[in-house]
């Protein structure tokens, strides 16, 4: 329907499909692919924002993220602190570059985690797993991700590396947050400080 020559000038392939196949009724298309885009943030926010709350569960970040709403027993502090990151990615504007970024970043943290997965199975046989599925699609999956980390260096190697950067700069937020122990009490009475703030601004509480 759309040339290739078409595609490779369009920077909106849907719209121009949508133009040629439904005529006056292009408009749908923006519309549809806006509607899926919301339900992928939605995703997002909510898988996210629970991967802080537990994090902080597990001492691995600040004791008000993992704190719920009073009344709507929601992790509203973890779900603000993940839309606060999400609006500091947005700041360079350039959202090309910022797919990019992320994009190899989720790539290598799922290929990450599966492959710890296939670990954990040998060197942790016994634990208890209420899915357990063929470690055939892991290993696939992880020749999957390797190809396309692989592919992302050579294709793009700034992405890459700056991709890599994102990652490194967790380390001094772990560093001062876990490997720093015990903590001064002055930097202890600050932070309970900050976290009546925030109890007594979003009627929070602990979690337990």
């Amino acid at each position: 329907v759309v040339p290739v020559a078409e595609i490779l000038k369009t920077r909106a392939v849907a719209v121009t499909f949508s133009k040629k196949m439904y005529g006056v009724m292009w408009w749908i298309m923006p519309i549809f692919v806006a509607c899926s885009t919301f339900g992928g943030v939605n995703g997002t926010v909510l898988t996210t924002s629970r991967i802080f709350f537990v994090a902080s569960q597990l001492n691995q970040m600040p004791s008000f993220i993992s704190y719920l709403q009073m009344d709507r027993i929601t992790p509203i502090p973890a779900v603000l602190f993940t839309c606060i990151i999400s609006v500091i990615y947005l700041l360079p504007g350039d959202i090309e570059t910022l797919i990019n970024y992320t994009g190899f970043v989720q790539i290598l943290a799922t290929g990450i985690c599966v492959l710890i997965v296939v670990i954990f199975r040998f060197t942790r046989s016994k634990l208890p797993r209420p899915v357990k599925a063929p470690l055939i699609f892991a290993i696939i999956y992880i020749a999957v991700t390797l190809f396309l980390l692989i592919f992302a260096f050579v294709g793009s190697y700034y992405t890459a590396i700056y991709g890599v950067a994102i990652i490194v700069t967790g380390i001094p937020f772990y560093l001062l947050g876990c490997a720093w122990d015990p903590k001064p009490k002055s930097f202890q009475k600050k932070m309970i400080s900050f976290t009546v703030g925030i109890q007594k601004l979003f009627r929070v509480v602990p979690s337990s």
